[in-house]
This record gives structure tokens, sequence and C-alpha cells, in this order.
């Protein structure tokens, strides 16, 4: 653990809570706010509107939409000088009711909260925030995005695209 909170959890407990069987691994991320520099002054949402948007397509960080199908299991690690323990348990009750997890997996939404603000990069050119969510979700829809690789690589391959590049 890089920081010793009581709401913190490692990495360990980060993967036993999102995959629960060793062959049903399909994470892909989401992180909020992505915002540039410009709206970093004027947006200042609070942790219900950045949690219910979290998982909107704009928001993953794979091209797909997490809400097409049931989630297998979900982590969330809220991060930030200004979050307080009621407002992200609140958000995330009220997430739980928006979105559809599977029936056999019981426990399968973890939160965690970082008092630690968030850290800029000068060379991702983000600005710098004061509070941002992130999730790693476990959700069978990131095949979408291997099929439509596999459609994209037989297209261009049946042309015999960029073959004088090998």
């Amino acid at each position: 653990m890089r920081f010793d909170e009581a709401l913190n959890f490692s990495l360990e407990e980060l993967y036993q809570k999102t995959v629960p069987h060793p062959r049903i691994s399909f994470l892909c991320s989401s992180y909020t706010p992505l915002i540039t520099k410009e709206r970093a002054y004027i947006d200042q949402s609070n942790v219900k509107e950045m949690t219910h948007t979290l998982f909107d397509p704009v928001n993953q960080l794979a091209s797909i939409d997490s809400r097409q199908s049931k989630l297998i299991a979900s982590s969330i690690y809220f991060r930030g000088e200004n979050i307080v323990n009621a407002d992200a348990s609140q958000a995330c009750r009220d997430l739980k009711g928006t979105i559809d997890f599977v029936d056999w997996n019981p426990g399968a939404f973890k939160a965690g909260i970082n008092r630690h603000r968030p850290i800029s990069s000068s060379v991702l050119k983000f600005p710098p925030l004061t509070k941002d969510i992130l999730a790693i979700i476990n959700t069978p829809v990131i095949s979408d995005l291997f099929v439509r690789n596999l459609y994209n690589f037989d297209m261009l391959f049946s042309k015999r695209s960029f073959w004088h590049w090998y």
C-alpha cells in the first residue's frame, strides 16, 4: 500500500474483489473527471455527480459501454482532500441501484478512499484537481472491443494492406 489509511485497499484486495474466479477476468478501467485545463477551474463537480459519470462511455478508458451488460464486479477508488465518507457511501449506494451486477457474486462492489490530493502531470497535460475517481470494472462487454479489432484486422488482411511493411 502506498498510503496507510483505514479506507484504503491494497492491490491484492483489488484483485480478490474484481476477479472472483481466475478464468473470469475482463478488466477495464474508468476515470473521472477527464477534463482540460480550461474546464478544471469551472467544473467542480461533487462526488455523487462524478460517481454517476464514472460508468459513462465517455469516461471509459477503452472504447466500450459497460452499461450494455451485467457487471461481474467493480472497485471504486475515491481520491482527494475534501471527500467525505458519507458522500462516498451515499454515491456508492445510489450507484448500486442503477448498475446491473450478476446474481452469483454478492460481494461485487468495493470502495476505497484516499485523502491525498491527485498529482497532476506536466507530461500528460492534466490539470491540477482536488478530487478524482477511478473504477476497475470486470465486465464481459470488453469482448466487443476485441471483436471490432478482429473485424478491422480481417478487413485489412483481405485487402492485403500494409503487407509491404512486413
